[in-house]
């Protein structure tokens, strides 16, 4: 509920979840169904569409790009598993892109005005001390306020669950990349991709980190992190790792319950995702 929801009222934001679900979709096309995170690969709407398609077909790949900003950046991940003339095909569709972007587009953009309005969402390298509150600010977005803001205890239990997911994801990813030889073909390394890509575009001043809206593209990455991160715990530590996914379950009932009577009940259509608020407020 909670996706479906900033899906609809988000709209600029949802083509991002899209775009990026697409570019994903593709990375995953060539894992093997023996992996030990399989049961995120049994079913898998585009396979058949990706596995046939034709070399010229990775040309228009890029396009993407054309509607969504986040786009532009994630499709440098397909470059880590392309070969021969695919990888001919998709460049010379990237690099049209990039051009018709840099032309319609970033040539008569007032930079500066992104810069006013995000800056206290890029990262600083003045000092480390700057480093640390910026980058701090950044991953409390991404893990806190992933699924709604108010009222603020919700952001407790966000923080412990997609915090864990986090963790999980930095401890696993080299090995699991190791494992596919160096390219992008299981989830964890895409996640960190991704949030590595996220983290270095901030460091640049190109686009903002983990603000809630621009990075929902990452939201069902930080899902996926947290499920396998409790599975985890179910094969190492069973009872706390069967506690913790009732304690997921549960929360993410009560979030999309408190979300939903808010949207339907209380006829609450704010930006901000609030649960079982109290007041109101009728949207004309």
């Amino acid at each position: 509920m909670p996706l479906v929801y900033h899906a609809a009222e988000l709209k600029p934001y949802s083509m991002d979840v899209l775009a990026c679900g697409l570019i994903v979709e593709y990375l995953l096309e060539g894992r093997k169904s023996s992996d030990r995170h399989d049961f995120f690969y049994k079913s898998r709407a585009c396979h058949y569409f990706l596995s046939d398609l034709p070399e010229g077909g990775w040309f228009f790949l890029p396009f993407l790009g054309l509607w969504s900003y986040p786009a532009v950046f994630l499709l440098l991940l397909p470059l880590f598993n392309l070969r021969g003339r695919k990888l001919y095909c998709y460049l010379g569709g990237y690099i049209l892109v990039l051009g018709l972007l840099y032309f319609f587009d970033y040539r008569v953009s007032a930079h500066e005005l992104m810069q006013i309005f995000w800056h206290d969402y890029f990262i600083s390298l003045d000092s480390l001390r700057h480093f640390l509150d910026s980058f701090g600010k950044g991953l409390n977005n991404l893990v806190g306020r992933r699924l709604a803001e108010n009222p603020h205890w919700v952001k407790g239990p966000s923080r412990v669950l997609f915090g864990m997911g986090l963790i999980y994801m930095l401890m696993v990813f080299w090995n699991d990349f190791k494992k596919d030889k160096m390219t992008l073909r299981s989830i964890v390394p895409i996640a960190f991709a991704m949030f590595f890509l996220q983290l270095l575009l901030a460091i640049l001043r190109v686009y903002p980190f983990a603000v809630p809206r621009m990075s929902l593209f990452f939201t069902p990455l930080m899902l996926m992190m947290t499920i396998l991160a409790i599975e985890e715990l179910c094969r190492r530590i069973k009872p706390i790792g069967i506690l913790l996914r009732i304690a997921f379950a549960g929360y993410l009932v009560f979030i999309s319950a408190g979300i939903t009577w808010d949207v339907f009940i209380n006829k609450d259509l704010g930006a901000e995702a609030p649960i079982f608020s109290h007041s109101t407020k009728i949207v004309i």
